[in-house]
């Protein structure tokens, strides 16, 4: 038949494909059986769903009310849709036929995973963290120092009177570094199988060790190695949840930077000029201090 494209014909009801030309009379779509040239089906065009144009496979139209056609020989349904369906292809079908679409793609997609990863991902993780309640950072705090008094940790054999005036101290110490709305704390004392040390743990729980207070044997030591705490507590930089800026309700105006972290640890004093050889004449020796408690300068 004149203008007519062979294809295969499925009615949506049985399994067998019936060889049919597929033509256009007007406003509907026409297949007549390809042995006699019997109408075997008429569609409306606008009930007809046309295929996209692909580099390669056969070409599928799907009808509305059911049933479609199948046309092996893509080439040759090409050709037929370009002479009598008056349409144009669309950006996006036109792209996946170049290179150049396809390369442009990517490097978008690529684009788009590396601004999620450095941008998106942080501001996600920002606005999760301001839902998470305090209870939960607390939760935490006392799980982990459970399972660190299980591994490293033991009661602390320090006399009542140390720690009270320990404690005692860095309460004070807390309060001149937080003088409004001074976050929650907990210092603990335990003895240690890793040696001195001192840590803080999530929900504003501290950890001083026996081997610390007896290694230095200096309460202005002491605190000057937990002024990092204070720090934490007073930012609060690791003990909660605005460990990058501050997150959720903000009444009092804290810093919501995420590089504030950083720049508390290093960018503050690289601000304002602050190098050792500025301060050299106004430090004195560090010592390095053994665990038989001898010392010795690091610096002389």
């Amino acid at each position: 038949m004149p203008g007519a494209l062979p294809v295969q014909y499925f009615d949506g009801r049985s399994a067998k494909a019936q060889p049919v030309w597929l033509s256009i009379v007007g406003t509907s779509l026409q297949l007549h059986a390809q042995h006699d040239g019997t109408l075997v089906h008429t569609v409306p065009l606008a009930q007809v769903r046309w295929p996209e144009r692909t580099r390669s496979g056969a070409r599928l139209a799907e009808f509305l009310n059911g049933g479609q056609v199948h046309a092996p020989n893509a080439s040759a349904y090409d050709a037929w849709a370009a002479q009598h369906l008056p349409r144009t292809e669309s950006l996006v079908v036109r792209l996946q036929q170049s290179w150049r679409g396809t390369l442009v793609a990517l490097a978008l997609l690529a684009s788009a995973l590396a601004a999620l990863y450095v941008w998106g991902l942080p501001v996600a993780a920002r606005g999760i963290a301001s839902l998470v309640p305090l209870s939960v950072d607390e939760a935490l705090g006392r799980n982990a120092l459970t399972q660190i008094d299980g591994q490293w940790m033991r009661p602390s054999k320090l006399p009542a009177a140390t720690q009270e005036r320990l404690r005692t101290r860095f309460d004070a110490a807390m309060r001149k570094a937080y003088p409004r709305d001074m976050p929650a704390y907990q210092l603990e004392f335990r003895q240690s199988t890793i040696g001195p040390n001192a840590f803080a743990l999530p929900g504003g729980t501290m950890v001083l060790t026996d081997e610390l207070v007896t290694l230095v044997n200096d309460d202005d030591v002491v605190m000057g190695v937990m002024g990092h705490y204070i720090g934490d507590g007073a930012q609060p930089l690791h003990t909660t949840k605005h460990h990058h800026g501050w997150v959720g309700a903000n009444p009092n105006g804290y810093s919501t930077n995420y590089s504030i972290h950083a720049w508390i640890d290093g960018g503050y004093l690289g601000q304002f000029g602050i190098t050792f050889e500025k301060l050299r004449s106004r430090v004195r020796p560090a010592k390095v201090f053994s665990a038989e408690g001898s010392s010795t300068n690091m610096f002389p």
